[in-house]
């Protein structure tokens, strides 16, 4: 104990303790000046407010004398309309009165005036030494109160002469010699039965259009005086009622003669604990006390607040801060003597600590060493970077491993960053910093480096900041790299041969797609060629001939089915929209396939009454209703069921299009759905995936483009399509289909007149085509209607035959897709040296060609295939021929 208090220690403590008793002193004093300056700024207000109360007052009183100046005739109306405002807006303004200027000789007629009125207080009077009411005595001038508002309760000063009483008189004259507002003397009213302390406010009122600039002349031009009857009190409590909770006692003073200054209001202070504070009596001198006393001059007299704090107030003053401060120095001092006691017992720990922590750091290099040598033996190598130096230092590994030669960048930090691919610099910058902020535990990260010969090589760069400073800013970088550019180029390799195997499977669902087409078109041409033969093979005249071909027309139609069927799969198929009635369609098509289902299906439908019309083909959407019902049956199999053909009216979320096979272009909303259901065996999820693809099947090989025609005619309708399916629970196949607009056109039943021409046509036919079957199925048509007809194989024939037969030539049958000229150059060479309309023949949808010839379009489109009728219906009507 005796090793810590030295001479030093107690000489700390004598110092700290006589400090601490100087600061409580100081604080002391600071609190006795602080509460000085709170009273001084609280009286400064008040008193300001006060005199801001008087001079509003004052000029009140003046604007009222301005105004009755101006009018002419002073009457007790024009009082009244003057003083309304006046007396309501200036608190303390008790009553505002009129008081003309009556000279001697003109006393009797005044009196006799003021008779004739009718008003009361007519008779000129004076108060005597009793404190009575006499006639007043001879004077050369009288000041009477001839009218005063509010008149009651003050009706007993009227006719009062206020230049009988000295006080009075003196603040009457000083207003009329100065032209200015004069406040008299504490006086005390005469119609105050009480005997109130007020003070009057005297303004001249001169006659109007002179403007006297000494005292004889406005004591010769006056007309009057407007006199203001002012109580100190009220005037004192309205300008201090904002300050209501100010513990202050308040004094107002008339100090104009400071030997007989006297008392004009007091007022005890407005707290609770007034009870409590310094007492205030009335007298004749103001006492000097602790607190504030302005003084300030307004009307002609020195007026003078005092405000004095209650006991209770200066109590509140007073807080624990000193004594709290005396305490707290004295615990410091004690403080201070023991800690400086105990400074030496804590060098000592702390030369210990630093030697510990010596020894840490030697521990800590000999494991990066370690690491170093780990590093080595697992990666190509390590680097060290040291942020502070911004100096890069690599183990011999690394240099054997990359190729380089230290002496290359020498730890220059520019050089470092130059073995970095470009494109890969952000990317390493970016790992590194997100590292240095904290937001990753390490970095990490695959760039390219440039090796000692100019090559990149794919390294996994990994690291860690391993010293930082006291505030955490990063010191040193430790890190590795590891080649990883076998495994690149193996993923690279893995990337190649997934695409090839995409590509194969492209190909491999190509050539389904063609082996199935394949196989319906040699169907077909089996059927064309037997039939044909047959044909040529029959007698004349047996009825062999027409069977054949009747067959051969039938296996035509069935190819221009399987054409419209690949057009709708490429979503490319024509499409007429109309307004159609869905359940119409789909019960002409239940009735029409009862005949071709096997006996063993059973169809139920359940449809929605009178459901709103769809935007749609009504010939696609037969055919979409025939592949549904068709697939349908056909996954029954043998045992055969129920089929379910199902319409509603539902609407469709974004999740449920986000979920659909197929989503619809329109957004979600309302549409029309039409559910095909079986009881069948159901379908897995590789199975689901793949029933759109064309020619899929798992029944036998090459089906057809049923569903996958489907979904190209949903996809041109803009609609949606859902498969909900799963082993032993059956199919659901749901079809959303846009509904109508209410001003969209309704569908038109189809006509079932032949449309064939009774007589013979005339002029030139030139029909345009590079397949020769074409070229004579359209001569033979047409030259059997009446027409010339001229074939051309390419573009540039037809030119050359247009310009040879210009007059005669009635229309041009077009092809669009030829070799040489294409049908859009053909069509743009033609138009140069005919006017002849031409018919577009082509297999691609109509409107799809129309938007093609944008300047001028086609007369018609005739879409391949067709009939001889159909050519030869389209030709006569572009020329102008109806049938006849």
């Amino acid at each position: 104990m005796r090793s810590w208090l030295g001479p030093l220690q107690w000489s700390a403590g004598t110092f700290g303790v006589i400090a601490s008793l100087v600061v409580w002193q100081a604080l002391l004093r600071a609190e006795d000046r602080a509460a000085q300056a709170h009273i001084e700024a609280h009286g400064v207000e008040e008193a300001l407010s006060i005199r801001h109360r008087l001079t509003d007052g004052l000029v009140s009183v003046g604007a009222v004398a301005a105004s009755l100046a101006g009018s002419g005739d002073v009457t007790h109306e024009k009082l009244r309309v003057a003083a309304g405002s006046v007396t309501r807006a200036s608190p303390g303004l008790e009553a505002l009165s009129w008081n003309p200027r009556v000279r001697a000789p003109e006393r009797d007629r005044h009196e006799a005036d003021c008779l004739a009125s009718g008003d009361s207080g007519c008779r000129i009077w004076e108060r005597s030494a009793d404190g009575d009411g006499i006639p007043a005595r001879a004077r050369d001038t009288y000041y009477v109160v001839r009218f005063i508002e509010p008149l009651e309760p003050n009706r007993g000063a009227l006719g009062y002469d206020v230049g009988s009483e000295p006080a009075r008189r003196r603040a009457l004259l000083r207003a009329i010699e100065t032209g200015e507002t004069s406040i008299s003397a504490p006086i005390a009213l005469v119609q105050d039965a009480e005997a109130r302390p007020a003070v009057l406010a005297f303004h001249p009122a001169f006659r109007p259009g002179t403007g006297p600039d000494s005292g004889r002349a406005r004591q010769r031009d006056v007309l009057g005086l407007v006199v203001g009857v002012f109580r100190v009190a009220e005037l004192v409590r309205d300008a201090t009622a904002a300050f209501a909770n100010d513990p202050f006692a308040i004094e107002v003073y008339d100090v104009t003669d400071p030997a007989t200054a006297l008392a004009l209001h007091t007022e005890p202070a407005r707290t609770t604990a007034e009870s409590r504070g310094l007492p205030v009596a009335p007298g004749r001198r103001p006492r000097a006390s602790f607190g504030l006393s302005e003084g300030f001059e307004v009307g002609g007299r020195r007026w003078r607040v005092q405000l004095r704090p209650t006991a209770a107030a200066l109590a509140e003053y007073r807080t624990w801060t000193p004594t709290w401060a005396l305490a707290g120095g004295l615990a410091f001092t004690a403080y201070v003597v023991f800690t400086m006691g105990a400074l030496s017992h804590r060098s000592r720990r702390m030369e210990r600590l630093a030697e510990e922590r010596e020894r840490a750091r030697e521990e800590l290099r000999a494991g990066e060493a370690r690491l170093r040598v780990a590093l080595d033996s697992m990666t190509e190598g390590w680097f060290e970077c040291d942020l502070v130096e911004n100096h890069v230092e690599v183990s011999d590994r690394w240099l054997h491993s990359f190729g380089h030669r230290r002496e290359d960048f020498d730890g220059n930090p520019g050089a470092w960053r130059s073995l970095v691919h470009p494109e890969d610099c952000e990317l390493s910058m970016r790992a590194a910093t997100a590292h240095a902020r904290g937001e990753t535990p390490r970095i990490e990260c695959e760039i390219r480096l440039r090796t000692g010969d100019g090559s990149y090589r794919w390294v996994l760069q990994r690291g860690a900041i391993v010293e930082r400073d006291e505030d955490g800013r990063p010191l040193r970088l430790l890190g590795a790299h590891t080649d990883v550019t076998t495994g690149k180029e193996a993923e690279a390799a893995r990337e190649r041969i997934e695409a090839k195997l995409q590509q194969a499977q492209k190909l491999e669902s190509l050539g389904v797609m063609a082996g199935g087409i394949a196989h319906d078109f040699n169907n077909l041409l089996v059927g064309v060629l037997g039939n044909a033969d047959l044909a040529l093979s029959s007698p004349p005249g047996s009825g062999d001939w027409r069977e054949s071909l009747v067959q051969i027309q039938l296996a035509a139609t069935r190819a221009a089915e399987l054409t419209r069927q690949m057009l709708a799969y490429a979503g490319r198929a024509k499409v007429a929209r109309t307004a159609v009635d869905l359940s119409v369609l789909v019960r002409e098509m239940i009735h029409l396939m009862e005949a071709s289902l096997p006996k063993r299906v059973s169809v139920r439908y359940d449809f929605v009454r009178e459901p709103p019309l769809i935007r749609a083909d009504a010939t696609q959407v037969r055919q979409v209703v025939m592949n549904l019902l068709t697939n349908a049956a056909e996954a029954l199999g043998e045992e055969g069921g129920g089929v379910s053909v199902r319409i509603v009216v539902r609407a469709a979320s974004r999740e449920f299009l986000d979920q659909a096979d197929l989503d619809c272009t329109e957004g979600p909303g309302r549409f029309v759905w039409l559910e095909v259901r079986d009881a069948g065996a159901g379908m897995d999820e590789s199975v689901r995936r793949r029933i759109f693809d064309p020619f899929f099947s798992t029944k036998f090989q090459g089906r057809g483009l049923g569903l996958a025609a489907t979904l190209g005619i949903v996809t041109a309708h803009g609609g949606a399509i859902r498969v909900d399916s799963s082993p032993g629970r059956g199919t659901c196949i749901a079809v959303l289909f846009p509904i109508a607009g209410a001003g969209e056109a309704r569908a038109e039943p189809r006509s079932t007149a032949r449309g064939e021409a009774a007589g013979l046509a005339s002029g030139t036919v030139l029909v345009v085509d590079d397949e020769p079957a074409v070229r004579s199925l359209a001569r033979r048509a047409l030259a059997a209607a009446g027409f010339e007809v001229l074939g051309a194989e390419s573009g540039e024939r037809a030119v050359e035959l247009a310009r040879a037969h210009r007059r005669d030539l009635r229309a041009v049958v077009l092809d669009l897709t030829m070799p040489g000229w294409s049908g859009f150059q053909t069509f743009r060479e033609l138009r140069k040296c005919t006017d002849a309309p031409v018919v577009l023949s082509t297999g691609y949808p109509a409107e799809e060609c129309r938007t093609e010839f944008r300047g001028e379009p086609p007369a018609a489109v005739l879409q391949k295939p067709y009939r001889a009728a159909e050519l030869v219906a389209t030709v006569r009507r572009v020329c102008g021929e109806e049938a006849r």
